[in-house]
């Protein structure tokens, strides 16, 4: 098992990063929070973790979303990675992640 800021992984998630797989949330929230270790020295770079940019696209409390937002440090960042899930409701699912890139200098997003 590995472990970085709470996220555990299992061998069953190391898997699902076998060929012809697809790796599971748990992954992604693993690779987000090593990245967000790494480059604890770009203050100006903000990792969203999965769930959270998951939150704020189905959430319909906009006074929390906006809170969320605001105590991530998105607004000031000069990069924001988000990882997108194509699940649209609140429960677990989606079968697709893409990455959302937000440039705070130039206010524009790039789609991966």
């Amino acid at each position: 098992m590995l472990e970085s800021d709470g996220v555990k992984i299992y061998e069953s998630d190391l898997d699902t990063l076998k060929d012809g797989e697809w790796f599971n949330d748990n992954v992604l929230s693993f690779a987000i929070d090593e990245m967000e270790n790494y480059s604890t020295k770009y203050r100006n770079m903000v990792f969203v973790k999965p769930a959270i940019s998951h939150f704020i696209k189905v959430s319909t409390d906009e006074e929390y979303v906006e809170r969320t937002i605001r105590d991530s440090g998105i607004r000031k960042a000069d990069w924001v990675f988000i990882p997108v899930n194509n699940n649209e409701t609140e429960n677990e699912g989606g079968s697709h992640w893409s990455l959302l890139l937000y440039s705070g200098n130039s206010n524009t997003f790039y789609h991966f």
